[in-house]
């Protein structure tokens, strides 16, 4: 049955609970090959393009994918299994796979999300990294996605901390880093312990909708997310509004609103109009917690409740001073 649910991955037309339909149904593959698409169509209750199965191929793409998964020492946790992360198993549509190269322990881990713009501030690249770096060093495992700019200054500043770990989120299969760039950044995470991770099989390339559909993994991960600078229409400010829809906790960095406000300044004159675009604003009013150092994150947590309940901070040294 898992070399189904493997083969079953390839698809994402097929929702979470589709795919357990017919994981209940077929049991293995060569039932599910023989299977017609009207008897999928009624068994998950809906019609789709029969040209989408591609029953031709989606052997030799599954041979591939095993010949990838071995020689990139890929690991794999579906929904149902014990290793899968209990805070992502929480969100309104948690992956139906997770493929996986490094400690996969981290997925059990205390973490915090951190995202920005590609192109911030030379002042947004420094808070990235020493934050990243301080809650690293009080055992929260960094979680971000690996792109330019701000999300790459996180995963370096908790990979300086001693013993710091960090989650890249790929929106792209395994066997290969996105951006291209980066792929020092990713051999160093797993030099160091850390993971690479992703939804996506093996072949898998990065395409433009993947990239927000990656967020919600990030903020599903994590107990918090923590926004450093993102303009309007940013992909991070999808992260934060991922993060309000499951309940987790919402941070700005002071530098967000700064950066915000100059970006908008540029196209808008009407200080009324002006404000009402203001994205970032409309978060902490809403709010989200506005912080200007790692201190005051750790002090946030600590006054509440953590939702990973496997998690206590007494298992942990945070370092309020």
């Amino acid at each position: 049955m898992r070399a189904l649910a493997l083969l079953l991955s390839h698809y994402d037309f097929f929702s979470l609970s589709e795919k357990y339909l017919i994981l209940e149904q077929a049991k293995d593959i060569q039932t599910f090959l023989k299977m017609r698409p009207i008897e999928i169509a009624s068994l998950i209750g809906r019609d789709f393009k029969i040209d989408k199965l591609n029953f031709q191929s989606i052997e030799k793409r599954l041979e591939k994918t095993i010949a990838l998964m071995r020689a990139y020492s890929i690991g794999l946790v579906f929904y149902d299994e014990e290793a899968y992360p209990p805070l992502l198993k929480e969100i309104h549509d948690p992956p139906f796979a997770l493929f996986y190269r490094g400690e996969a322990s981290l997925l059990h881990s205390l973490c915090l999300g951190i995202v920005g713009t590609r192109r911030p501030t030379g002042r947004g690249m420094k808070a990235s990294f020493d934050i990243a770096k301080s809650l690293a060093e009080n055992a929260l495992t960094i979680v971000s996605g690996l792109a330019r700019g701000i999300d790459g200054y996180a995963h370096k500043g908790a990979l300086e901390a001693k013993d710091g770990k960090t989650i890249a989120v790929l929106a792209s299969g395994l066997d290969s880093i996105y951006p291209s760039d980066h792929k020092r950044l990713a051999l160093q995470m797993l030099e160091k312990g850390s993971l690479l991770l992703s939804e996506h099989p093996p072949l898998t390339p990065a395409l433009t909708w993947h990239f927000p559909k990656r967020n919600r993994i990030i903020a599903g991960l994590s107990e918090g997310v923590l926004v450093v600078e993102a303009p309007r229409g940013s992909g991070s400010l999808i992260t934060a509004s991922c993060a309000i829809e499951e309940n987790r906790e919402l941070f700005f960095h002071e530098l967000a609103l700064q950066y915000s406000f100059q970006k908008l300044a540029l196209s808008a004159s009407d200080k009324q109009k002006l404000q009402k675009k203001w994205a970032v604003q409309n978060y902490i009013d809403d709010g989200a917690l506005l912080i200007s150092s790692a201190k005051d994150i750790i002090q946030h947590l600590s006054e509440g409740s953590i939702k990973n309940t496997s998690l206590l901070f007494s298992q942990y040294k945070l370092d309020l001073n």
